[in-house]
């Protein structure tokens, strides 16, 4: 009976206290320091004394004096330095972007920094790095053109090394990353005409069709008409206008409909004239993405890389070979242009299936190409920022003291007792998206939810729980839901 009420009390005690999977490590018997890839390095946090003012500070690169529009200043002794202008000395550019893509905020400073892309939140105590968010200990202060970052912030950017001389001389060292000369251009330079002059293909999409029969449609906020195009070199286009910047660049799009088959392996050409007549980003470009997929599942055929669209025509040319089979009409041709409000005409949008009548690689295209497995990626590293980041936030925000007092019904202290903690579920949420389209498939379900089961704690809802999809699959969110409360574990929505 005294046990029962001790091990009660004990158990009471631990988990109200702290969150359980802290002190997993521990007493499984690891040791987490003694693994190459536990690094944490200590930054200075470079913080200047009193008496110093924004005069005294000063700012040197490999040895010269910088001097800048907006000048650094102290703020609660703490250096912060005008980031964009900065960067700009080192030959890098950040630009203001009101809203990038799947943010919750409304605008930020990004570019490409020394190999890694920056991205700086005014007014915000976290900035990106290689996107890991870096803990800065202060907000950033954002002005006209221009936000100030503390100095803490620039150690770690890659070949920018951070010292203090005096009481606010800085001085950094800087190696500029060599960039390696790309010759996929001249190696894959291939000549699809020369190559397609002696076959015959089938038309996926014809464009002429596709204006006759109104085998198009659009999505998200833009407008979309056929014009004759000025200059005379299109009989027709459509002229498609950008009326928004959603949160995602892809809600805003213009697509056509597939006129015919395709069959896994055929091999495919799309083609395209593209030119911008109405464009605000301070690039001075328009934007645009292909995305050919199936209807419905959005199982992806092909997507092309962010295209930067001129006021001049340029033909855009891919060539893919399909990874599904769809019937006519279930593949979507889809022209994404929800990056900034933009105008872009597009003409004679091509899609040829040329089946299996032609090498794929003498069109430049190696469907044989090994896939990159899933223990290969960017940022495996031992000495991958991203681990010292979050090994950082794990000694802050993850572990705590655990204080155990043992005693029995009469509040005594009991000698020599012996204590047992077992972790029933880690705190730290582990998981992947759960989509009712694949766990439905026969023979797979099983196998697929006890991934869940015995791996993971924790699952988001696919679409499940989207406010559009919702009403249509109540039933699918509601097993997800059951499935979670049965097998202890965590569920976020999409």
């Amino acid at each position: 009976m005294i046990f029962k009420k001790l091990m009660a009390l004990l158990t009471a005690m631990i988990f109200a206290a702290v969150p359980i999977g802290a002190f997993a490590a521990e007493y499984s018997g690891l040791s987490p320091e003694n693994e190459p890839w536990y690094r944490i390095v200590a930054r200075d946090r470079f913080a200047v004394d009193a008496d110093v003012t924004d005069g005294m500070i000063s700012v040197s690169v490999n040895g010269k004096n910088l001097s800048f529009l907006t000048a650094p200043y102290v703020d609660g002794g703490e250096i912060m330095l005008p980031a964009k202008e900065f960067f700009e000395k080192l030959g890098f550019y950040i630009g203001w972007q009101d809203r990038t893509r799947d943010t919750d905020w409304c605008g930020a400073y990004f570019g490409d920094v020394n190999g890694a892309p920056a991205c700086i939140i005014p007014d915000y105590d976290v900035a990106y790095y290689d996107d890991i968010p870096l803990e800065l200990g202060k907000k950033t202060v954002g002005t006209d053109n221009e936000v100030f970052v503390p100095l803490y912030y620039f150690q770690f950017i890659n070949g920018l090394d951070v010292k203090m001389k005096g009481k606010a001389e800085i001085s950094f060292d800087f190696k500029k990353l060599a960039v390696e000369e790309k010759e996929e251009e001249e190696e894959q330079a291939v000549d699809i005409d020369e190559v397609l002059k002696d076959y015959e293909g089938e038309k996926l999409l014809d464009f002429d069709k596709a204006i006759e029969t109104g085998a198009y449609y659009t999505g998200g906020e833009i407008r979309a008409e056929v014009v004759t195009p000025d200059g005379g070199r299109f009989d027709k286009a459509f002229e498609i206008e950008n009326l928004s910047r959603p949160t995602v660049y892809y809600n805003n799009q213009f697509a056509f409909s597939s006129q015919k088959p395709i069959n896994v392996g055929d091999v495919c050409v799309f083609s395209m004239w593209v030119r911008y007549t109405e464009a605000v980003d301070e690039s001075g470009f328009a934007t645009t993405e292909i995305c050919i997929e199936e209807e419905g599942t959005w199982k992806k055929i092909y997507f092309s890389p962010d295209e930067t669209v001129s006021a001049e025509w340029r033909k855009l040319e891919y060539v893919f070979s399909s990874n599904i089979a769809c019937d006519p009409g279930n593949v979507g041709i889809k022209i994404r242009v929800g990056y900034n409000y933009q105008t872009i005409e597009v003409a004679e949008v091509t899609v040829t299936n040329y089946g299996r009548q032609i090498n794929p690689a003498d069109l430049g295209l190696d469907t044989n190409k090994e896939i990159v497995k899933p223990e290969s990626y960017r940022g495996q590293e031992d000495d991958a920022l991203w681990r010292e980041e979050a090994l950082r936030r794990i000694e802050k925000y993850r572990k705590s003291p655990i204080k155990v007092k043992v005693q029995d019904e009469n509040g005594n202290p009991v000698k020599d007792a012996k204590v047992d903690l077992n972790m029933t579920r880690s705190e730290f949420i582990f998981g992947s998206e759960m989509g009712s389209h694949t766990w439905s498939k026969g023979d797979k379900r099983q196998l697929y939810l006890n991934g869940y089961k015995n791996m993971l704690n924790s699952f988001v809802y696919g679409t499940e729980f989207k406010p559009t999809t919702t009403e249509a699959s109540m039933r699918s969110a509601i097993y997800m839901t059951n499935f979670a409360r049965d097998n202890n574990l965590y569920i976020r929505g999409h």
